[in-house]
């Protein structure tokens, strides 16, 4: 999890985003093959998700003198990543805590969050992770 949050990070200055947020997390865990296997398995169609995704990425401020920050969201996010993760049981933050929050966060664009109703995936179903919603 911890290369998937720096990876987020280099993304958003690679791409000159003002800030980083979990939009730059979704994006490196379409393309990190393990959460592959998980949205897959649960009927994610990730054609459509990178679709949304990269409308998305291409709407963000971007900086061009300066330097890309971490947006307090990223922070929060982590911050409910971790909450998961206690509820779970763990004593940090690990992949899958990172996959739960991302399908129930507040923090990514409403396109984004209406995709997880609209595709009818399980990870639209809030019982599959039988964590209350954060």
């Amino acid at each position: 999890s911890h290369k998937l949050i720096k990876q987020s990070i280099q993304l958003g200055h690679h791409y000159r985003h003002a800030y980083v947020d979990p939009l730059h997390i979704l994006a490196i865990a379409l393309h990190e093959p393990s959460c592959c296997l998980v949205f897959d398995a649960l009927g994610v169609d990730r054609g459509k998700l990178l679709f949304k995704l990269e409308n998305a990425l291409s709407e963000e401020e971007k900086v061009f003198a300066g330097h890309t920050v971490v947006d307090q969201t990223f922070h929060d996010f982590l911050e409910h990543c971790k909450d998961v993760a206690y509820q779970l049981g763990s004593n940090y933050i690990d992949l899958e805590h990172i996959l739960i929050q991302l399908a129930k966060t507040k923090y990514l664009p409403s396109e984004i969050r209406s995709f997880w109703k609209e595709s009818g995936s399980c990870i639209s179903k809030p019982s599959i992770f039988n964590i209350n919603k954060r």
